[in-house]
């Protein structure tokens, strides 16, 4: 995307377990603005009625299953546990969400740029499956092994191997999003290196844009 103002987004995105939370942390503790696009999709899922009457429709219909828990609220274990074994679920939440990520990413980039932020940190996991790299200056993606990863997810998350697995295959490979990407950081040792290595990449951004 060329930027003509002068505030620089970043879109960072990385495989599950690759360490963009951390990441955004590390943002946070230099003052950089961040938001993360995972919790406007929960925020969604959580108080937009249209949203849940739909997904109530859809999981009563092909599932005979109701996707509330006592509270109301839909129950994103449940949800998560029937859409990632088919591909068809996960497709028709992607359609009902996306859309309205899309335009709060849209409205947060603009309000950056009219309050001529510096720098502005977009976190998206569906960053280039989603085509929303188009609305961002640059591309930054945090690569770590995929063993590495499932190793994370099953310390931090308790996630089972099947939990796991269904997450990875529907996203895309680490080669496809390494190739798509402006700047790479890896992580794949100390939480200090991966600082480091971050920090450098936020350097040289900062310089060139």
């Amino acid at each position: 995307m060329n930027n003509s103002s002068p505030t620089t987004i970043i879109g960072l995105t990385g495989g599950i377990g690759a360490g963009k939370s951390t990441a955004e942390s590390f943002c946070e503790n230099k003052g950089i603005v961040t938001a993360d696009a995972d919790r406007w999709a929960h925020e969604i899922l959580k108080y937009n009625n249209t949203v849940i009457q739909e997904i109530i429709s859809y999981f009563n219909r092909f599932y005979n299953v109701n996707p509330l828990l006592d509270s109301g609220e839909p129950d994103r274990k449940l949800i998560a546990s029937i859409a990632f074994k088919n591909i068809k679920t996960i497709k028709f939440l992607e359609q009902l969400i996306h859309p309205i990520v899309k335009q709060k990413a849209a409205e947060w980039i603009k309000k950056q740029r009219d309050n001529k932020v510096p720098l502005a940190v977009l976190i998206v996991p569906l960053l280039l499956e989603s085509n929303l790299s188009k609305n961002v200056d640059v591309v930054v993606v945090i690569a770590s092994r995929q063993e590495t990863r499932i190793n994370r997810l099953k310390k931090y998350r308790k996630w089972t191997d099947e939990q796991i697995s269904s997450r990875i295959e529907n996203q895309m490979s680490e080669e496809e999003r390494i190739e798509q990407a402006d700047y790479t950081v890896e992580n794949n040792k100390s939480i200090e290196e991966f600082r480091n290595n971050f920090y450098s990449v936020l350097k040289i951004i900062e310089k060139r844009y």
